[in-house]
Parts: structure tokens; sequence; C-alpha cells
């Protein structure tokens, strides 16, 4: 278990969600903006016994909500964030999750392109705003994993970020009420260089009588 604690932002980290998400933003990508690492003069002690001081981690969004947080929030507020959209709607998407899917997996693309692992994308880790949230899991070429079991384990970990995005924009689909075509969105992801079709699974269906 280590230092780690639920609820708890240990500095090693609050400083490597600093670090990183001021170099992911560098690459163009919107993100929370960065403002502080603060160590409070209070003394907690650890379920290993060890006595650290809390840290917080200071920074601004432009919107507090988080993608997950749909069912808690007013449907106005909701969709004024949405309609902030179309000045992202370069390609002149009818439907606002292709907007999203967009900028989503154009992230991705810059992540990936350079060496960049998020780690964590989830609906909880998007705003409403598409702001990527919440680094301290990220590793990049700047400020890779000290653990060398994490390196090695890193390179296996890009492949699934594609799957975890399109989890987070079939999600916003049904936070607006809004049929996806799938087609549209693996083409889309195609074109960002994500070709889906390599993790396809055949599956041989069997009849009522057949099954076992």
């Amino acid at each position: 278990m280590g230092d780690d604690t639920w609820g708890l932002l240990l500095r090693k980290d609050a400083e490597r969600d600093f670090l990183l998400g001021n170099e992911i933003s560098s690459l163009g990508i919107k993100t929370n903006k960065m403002e502080a690492v603060i160590e409070l003069e209070a003394d907690i002690e650890l379920p290993t016994n060890k006595i650290v001081h809390p840290v917080l981690l200071q920074y601004t969004v432009e919107c507090p909500y988080r993608i997950e947080d749909c069912a808690f929030m007013p449907q106005r507020t909701l969709w004024e964030e949405v309609m902030r959209w179309e000045r992202l709607n370069e390609r002149g998407y009818e439907m606002a999750y292709l907007i999203a899917a967009d900028v989503l997996i154009h992230n991705l693309r810059i992540l990936h392109d350079n060496n960049i692992l998020h780690n964590a994308i989830h609906i909880g880790n998007y705003t409403w705003a598409l702001e990527l949230l919440d680094f301290e899991l990220a590793c990049s070429p700047k400020h890779p994993y000290e653990n060398e079991d994490y390196q090695r384990h890193a390179v296996d970990l890009f492949e699934r970020e594609i799957i975890h995005t399109y989890v987070v924009i079939n999600y916003i689909a049904g936070c607006l009420q809004e049929v996806v075509d799938f087609k549209v969105l693996d083409k889309l992801f195609n074109r960002y260089g994500f070709d889906l079709n390599a993790y396809s699974v055949n599956i041989e269906r069997k009849g009522p009588h057949n099954l076992q």
C-alpha cells in the first residue's frame, strides 16, 4: 500500500499532476489551469504510521461540472456548455456529440503522438467544457514513471485509451439523448489514425438449440 491513502493527495502526486497538466496544455489540449501546489502546516498520520503534511493542488476550470455530473446539473447549465461547442465545430457536425468526439479523439492523437499516457481517461476526468483533468497518473518522456514495473507496462496501456475515449463519447451522447451513428464515429477515429477494426472480435453465434 505504501503511503497511498484514499482521498489524500501526496505531494509527489500533486507535483506530477501540476507538471504533466502544464505540459499537456502546452501541446494545445484544453486542460484545467494549474496555479499552485500548496503544502498545509498540519500533520496527518497515515495507516503506515508515517506523518505527512496534506497538500492542495490549486487550479481553475472553465466549467466546474465533469461529464459524470450530468444527472446533477441544471439542464440550462448543461445546454449552455454544449452550445459553446459550436465554436469548435469546424467540420459542421449537426450532432453535438460528434463535436465533442472530434475534440476528444484529436486530444488523444496529440497525446499519443507525443508519447504521453494520461492513464485515466473517463467521464470523471473531462468537464462539459471539454477540459481534460487529473494528470497524477500520467507519464511522458519528460516525466516518466519512476517505478521500473510501471515503465514496462505503460506501453501496453496506450491502446486502451482508445476504448476509454469511445466510452466517454457514448456517455456524452446518452446525456444529450442523441443517437450514436457508430459508422460515422468509427470513421472519425480512423481519420485520426485509430483503426478500430484492429480490435474487432469474431463471435460465433449459436441458436437456442445449440446453447450449452
